[in-house]
């Protein structure tokens, strides 16, 4: 059994992703030569949670001093590696999420996922985010009898409680297909069934990059290639003799932590870690409830059949379901489709030519890709699965065709799992002034934006507005979470 330890700092040459070409302009941002020496928030990871968060605290604290800090190029973690997905795929989970926590929190789930997904192409349409943003069908096609029942559980379970935000159009309805359904709608002759729901599909790169741009323009300090080596408690007599006039004002100004770069070291009251499967590296404790997991992707050619029908493929996005070598653990694989981009331009919006993105394939693992941290190589297994498994094993020869579906790119990235698989959300137990948003199970793209937005209002003053929204299972100071830093979990004596 693998003993969990704290995450490695990101690799130094990671794989490049298919919407990491060509690279953003913001790739190797420094706002300045160096970091300030203090700032009111320090935020560390770039990605979707990181740039959400400090758009957010900016939003609601236009003067303040934000910092965001990144070990690598911006958006080099897993929300720049993803299958390009934003989808409100958690319904499958909502009988069991009942049975777990109550009716209630389900539902709080379920409509953050809802809202989260819905907030993300609205921030994209509103902001002029060039993301190639689509709407598309995606489908769930189970490829096991046991997997689908469990689903259709989940979908009857999930209508009756959110029947009244279904009717008002606040969640969507999930569409059932019956197995002859599924094979002739979604060319997949091995389903047993499929359901299916309205989702985007965007370059989850470029509308990171977007957010990051947007926050700059708020006044944003951006770091890129800065890696954070620790974070420190700040001594508060070094901070009276650099800073303080007098001792009150130490007493109610003093910052609470130094964060400690290759670029110098900035002092803070606030330090907010959007650091997803990386977080045990700053955070020892974390790797007790947070375990990093690496993904792996690729950039396909489609088959020749399926290429002559480019209105499937713009369409839909899908997920595959199936049984593997472990009695009641589901392999999933996940597909979506998206413009062939142009020498001339990011998109070519006239062009019905598609390029397949299609990742999965982790249950070929012996250890499920669990505490690995490094996205600069690729498991050739794995790889050899993903070069086939589209015309083998999921649309087979007569739908994918015998030609075409050439790779074209392939990569790994690093997502971070919990045991309870909820996000991590809310200030670190007996740490005031760190918070954590974390751990989002390579769902981050249907959650973390709003979790982000959640964890801005915590550390502006405002978390009581969240306990409405924010499902209670996301907060910081439950159980699986407490336990690490030996404290006890929110309600507990």
């Amino acid at each position: 059994m693998l003993v969990p330890s704290p995450a490695d700092l990101p690799c130094a040459n990671p794989t490049t992703s298919h919407w990491q070409v060509p690279k953003s302009p913001l790739g190797d941002h420094l706002s300045n030569e160096v970091p300030p020496t203090s700032a009111d928030y320090v935020v560390i990871g770039s990605g979707i949670t990181g740039s959400s968060l400090a758009y957010r605290l900016l939003e609601r604290k236009p003067s303040a001093k934000v910092v965001l800090l990144e070990a690598r190029d911006a958006c080099s973690g897993a929300s720049g590696r993803n299958g390009g997905h934003c989808r409100p795929g958690r319904y499958t989970s909502f009988a069991r999420d009942s049975a777990a926590y109550g009716t209630a929190e389900a539902g709080r789930i379920a409509r953050l996922e809802e809202s989260n997904v819905r907030g993300v192409a609205t921030f994209a349409r509103e902001q002029g985010i060039a993301c190639d943003l689509e709407h598309v069908e995606t489908v769930d096609v189970f490829e096991d009898e046991g997997a689908f029942a469990e689903a259709l559980a989940a979908v009857a379970s999930r209508r009756a409680a959110l029947a009244g935000d279904i009717q008002r159009g606040e969640a969507q309805e999930r569409w059932a297909w019956s197995a002859d359904e599924a094979r002739r709608k979604f060319g997949t002759p091995g389903a047993v069934g499929a359901v299916s729901f309205g989702a985007y599909t965007l370059s989850p790169y470029e509308f990171v990059c977007g957010v990051l741009r947007r926050g700059l323009e708020k006044g944003l300090e951006l770091y890129t290639h800065t890696p954070v080596l620790s974070i420190e408690p700040a001594a508060a007599a070094a901070v009276a003799a650099a800073d303080a006039t007098s001792a009150e004002e130490v007493a109610g100004v003093a910052p609470s932590w130094t964060v400690c770069t290759i670029r110098g070291d900035i002092r803070t009251g606030a330090v907010l870690l959007a650091t997803n499967g990386y977080t045990s590296h700053l955070l020892p404790q974390a790797s007790a409830f947070l375990t990093p997991v690496r993904n792996q992707c690729t950039a396909q050619r489609p088959g020749n059949r399926i290429a002559a029908s480019p209105a499937f493929l713009a369409k839909y996005s899908v997920a595959f379901v199936f049984a593997t070598h472990t009695p009641g653990v589901y392999g999933s694989d996940y597909m979506a489709c998206k413009r062939v981009r142009s020498a001339a331009a990011a998109h070519d919006p006239r062009s019905e030519a598609r390029t397949v993105v299609f990742g999965g394939g982790r249950f070929l693992s012996p250890t499920w890709e669990r505490h690995c941290t490094d996205d600069a190589t690729v498991n050739e297994r794995i790889s050899t699965y993903l070069g086939s498994a589209l015309r083998e094993r999921h649309f087979g020869p007569e739908n994918w065709g015998e030609k075409g579906g050439e790779v074209e790119r392939e990569w790994t990235g690093i997502v971070g799992l919990t045991p309870d698989e909820n996000p991590v959300v809310g200030e670190v137990p007996g740490k005031k002034g760190m918070w954590v948003c974390a751990g989002f199970n390579g769902h981050g793209m249907a959650l973390a934006f709003r979790s982000a937005e959640a964890l801005a209002l915590m550390v502006t003053g405002a978390g009581e507005s969240v306990g409405e929204w924010l499902p209670r299972t996301f907060r910081a100071d439950r159980a699986c979470v407490a336990r690490a830093f030996g404290r006890k979990a929110l309600g507990q004596r």
